[in-house]
C-alpha cells in the first residue's frame, strides 16, 4: 500500500486527534478519538480546559465535527488493512455507519502534576453530557502524577527513546 495519509483537524497544528484506535465494548467494537492535555498550572480547572485549542473545544469538535472523524475512520483503515484487527475494524465501521458516525467513543486525558481536584473535570463532564446520544460515549480521566514531574517529561521520553532505539539495533 501506498504512503498512510496523516489527516490533521481543520485549524488544528496537530494531525487528527491524539488518541485514534478501536474501543471494545461487551461483543460490540466502536471507534475511539480522544485528546491528550498536560498541566502544571495551579488553577481548578487548569487552562488547558479552554479556549480554541483547549481540551473542551477539543473533545466537541470530535462529537460535532463528522468530517474530523470521517478522516479519522479512514485513516485507521489505512493502518489496519490485513491486520489481525481488521475485523474489530470492520465491526466499528459497521457501527460508525449505521450511526451516522454518532457510535463512537470520545475520550478526554487530562494529566496533572498538583493535587488531585474533582473542579478539574466535574464542569466539563456537565456541559460534554448533551453529546451522549445516539451511542456516543464519552469518557473524561484526570491522571494525577508527582509534583513537578511534567517539567521533567521530555527528558524522561528522550531517555526512552535513546533507550528503545539502542535495544533495537541489530548486534553483529
Amino acid at each position: 500500500m501506498g504512503n498512510i495519509e496523516r489527516y490533521k483537524k481543520p485549524k488544528s497544528s496537530l494531525p487528527g486527534a491524539d488518541i485514534v484506535g478501536l474501543y471494545q465494548q461487551t461483543d460490540d467494537t466502536f471507534f475511539l478519538f480522544g485528546e491528550i492535555k498536560t498541566s502544571s498550572h495551579s488553577e481548578y480547572p487548569p487552562s488547558v480546559m479552554y479556549g480554541e485549542h483547549g481540551l473542551k473545544k477539543q473533545l466537541e469538535d470530535l462529537c460535532e465535527n463528522k468530517d474530523i472523524t470521517d478522516k479519522l475512520v479512514k485513516y485507521l483503515a489505512y493502518r489496519l488493512k490485513n491486520s489481525e484487527l481488521w475485523s474489530l475494524y470492520s465491526n466499528a465501521f459497521s457501527n460508525y455507519m449505521h450511526s451516522d458516525g454518532k457510535k463512537v467513543h470520545i475520550l478526554g486525558v487530562l494529566v496533572r502534576d498538583v493535587e488531585p481536584r474533582k473542579d478539574d473535570l466535574a464542569a466539563r463532564t456537565k456541559k460534554l453530557e448533551r453529546f451522549v446520544v445516539d451511542g456516543q460515549s464519552i469518557e473524561l480521566v484526570g491522571i494525577y502524577v508527582p509534583i513537578g514531574s511534567i517539567e521533567r517529561f521530555p527528558h524522561i521520553v528522550s531517555k526512552e527513546r535513546e533507550r528503545r532505539s539502542a535495544s533495537n539495533v541489530e548486534k553483529s
